[in-house]
């Protein structure tokens, strides 16, 4: 395998949360209603302690994804009901969350379109040392990122975001829960600007110089690219994504990686 790492060559200055307006307000059921009329009263909370008190949902589910130990306190609905009664008291898209991780979801599931939502211009700076590490499916960057990583950092992956937004780890996602997927990404990037005792690993194909350098300069991070060449990632991945793996080459072959970088045996 080779690695080549990229030194900041960019720097930006942080700027305002910004939030995207759609021409719906999909919260326009809560108006007007109380917490009971929402539909969280008495049964909820009995529900609620029910569910969370069984051996499998005690702890957060998303912060259980990224390594980390921490109680649930919260069941989240997966996909968002929106005063759906069948939707809300259906068990199966009920998940345990921690209150941090639900109101990351909670802020991220409508807001923003387009290149908008995929490269924020909105992030702050993180506060700690952020390694953004590129290549193709198959590659082992969530590998490499475990390895690398000690106990207290935190590593940024869209595939465990799906995992968050709609239960189910991203190479078996619906494709449909991409945007929530990356909003809540979004959402734990913005959140490394108060992040100052740790690192941060972020995971991301990128394949071209172009968007590498747009997110080393908007996280002021270095780089690692994982290359173990086209063969190796296709005989790591399932078929349905060997067109993901032969498209991240075919960017890369066109960029020609002009970005300055040195090579690591």
């Amino acid at each position: 395998m080779r690695l080549r790492t990229i030194k900041p060559t960019l720097r930006t200055m942080a700027t305002g949360l910004r939030s995207v307006s759609g021409t719906t307000n999909p919260d326009s059921w809560r108006v007007g209603k109380t917490t009971s009329e929402r539909g969280y009263g008495w049964a909820w909370q009995q529900a609620r302690r029910s569910f969370l008190a069984q051996p499998e949902n005690v702890l957060c589910r998303s912060c259980s994804a990224r390594g980390r130990t921490v109680v649930a306190t919260v069941v989240d609905h997966i996909i968002p009901h929106q005063g759906d009664q069948a939707l809300f008291w259906d068990a199966g898209n009920w998940q345990p969350l921690c209150e941090r991780c639900h109101n990351r979801k909670t802020a991220t599931e409508d807001s923003g379109t387009g290149r908008a939502m995929t490269h924020p211009e909105w992030l702050p700076t993180p506060a700690c040392p952020v390694v953004v590490v590129t290549g193709p499916p198959g590659a082992g960057k969530t590998t490499y990122c475990r390895e690398h990583a000690r106990a207290e950092d935190e590593i940024i992956d869209l595939d465990e975001c799906y995992r968050a937004v709609c239960g189910v780890h991203g190479h078996e996602a619906d494709r449909a829960h991409l945007p929530a997927a990356i909003r809540y990404r979004n959402r734990l990037l913005a959140d490394l600007a108060a992040q100052e005792a740790a690192r941060a690993f972020f995971i991301v194909m990128a394949p071209s110089s172009k968007e590498v350098g747009w997110w080393i300069g908007k996280l002021d991070a270095s780089h690692v690219l994982l290359d173990p060449g086209m063969d190796a990632c296709l005989s790591r991945v399932a078929e349905r994504r060997h067109g993901a793996v032969r498209a991240w080459y075919a960017a890369a072959e066109r960029d020609d990686w002009r970005h300055p970088s040195a090579r690591l045996a």
